[in-house]
């Protein structure tokens, strides 16, 4: 009997970790997930934040649950607004306190990683990976990170981790640790979009990317480094950022534009746009695009040019 004690004990864990995230959420609505997280014992969370979608998605439905050596998981279900069926769900283990930890209290960050990656893996086979895991000196420096994708023609999964005790302060903007696991669930076909922008988020971004130019145009690189998202960091030497000096010339800017830039996975991300001072054509006859990840890190930089004729 031992042997089938051992088997049932290992199914009861598989499917437990099966039940804290739902890989197919296809044809399925909200009510549906309202009954997963009472299983699950989700507690509902209320929230004045309004989320900004041009796709036809509408506000989420969000829950939290009480986690073991991690961060609560906090659940966001966001249904279309014509039948409630569900666009994407986004699984978030996030801390919030914003300081460093040792690699001890790191270490259930990277277990609960490799557990997911083999959940989605063992349904859908070997993802399209970034960075690796490999490097935990990474944490205290440029941070570490690995990001994960599946998609065919009846799933979308992206999955993405984040370990950063970095913590610098220019003026009155800080860039503080961060240590994030996310997991995001498409409809496939669907374009979600991330979270409308606010004005106090619009503020920041633009205090970050005023900093940052003006790093990148006095040859501070690893001051503007820090700016930078874990995902691109590695691939950003001093010959790109003395390139991109060369293209800014000056970091006289004006913010002309925001919004969200799709991926080509579908996936929004915050942009954006700057018109260089001065300039009063319309559009401007040089642009400057700042492209974020979801931590506020830049993840893209493109200066755009245009002759008076266009």
């Amino acid at each position: 009997m031992k042997p089938l004690l051992f088997l049932f004990g290992s199914f009861f864990i598989s499917s437990w970790t099966f039940a804290q995230i739902s890989l197919d959420i296809n044809g399925r609505n909200i009510a549906f997930f309202r009954q997963l997280e009472t299983n699950a014992k989700g507690e509902l969370v209320k929230t004045d934040v309004d989320y900004v979608s041009a796709d036809g998605t509408g506000q989420p439905v969000i829950y939290k649950r009480i986690q073991n050596g991690l961060p609560d998981l906090w659940v966001y279900y966001f249904p279309l607004k014509k039948d409630s069926l569900i666009s994407y769900v986004l699984y978030e283990w996030q801390d919030k306190d914003a300081k460093a930890l040792p690699l001890e209290e790191l270490k259930p960050y990277l277990s609960k990683y490799t557990e997911l990656l083999g959940i989605v893996t063992a349904k859908y086979g070997k993802s399209l990976s970034k960075g690796n895991l490999d490097d935990l000196a990474l944490i205290d420096t440029k941070g570490l990170t690995r990001n994960d994708t599946w998609r065919g023609n009846d799933y979308d999964i992206e999955m993405y981790i984040t370990l950063s005790n970095l913590h610098v302060v220019h003026g009155n903007v800080s860039i503080t640790p961060t240590h994030t696991i996310r997991l995001y669930v498409r409809r496939p076909g669907i374009k979600s979009e991330t979270p409308g922008l606010t004005k106090e988020k619009i503020a920041k971004l633009d205090s970050l990317t005023k900093l940052f130019l003006a790093d990148v145009c006095s040859g501070k690189w690893e001051d503007s480094r820090v700016f930078l998202s874990p995902l691109i960091i590695g691939q950003v030497k001093d010959e790109k950022l003395i390139a991109l000096k060369a293209a800014i010339k000056d970091d006289k800017w004006e913010l002309n534009m925001s919004g969200a830039q799709l991926a080509s996975s579908g996936k929004a991300y915050s942009n954006l746009r700057y018109a260089r001072q001065g300039d009063t054509n319309t559009p401007p006859l040089e642009w400057l695009s700042i492209v974020f990840d979801d931590d506020n890190k830049i993840i893209a930089v493109q200066p755009l040019t245009r002759s008076a004729r266009q």
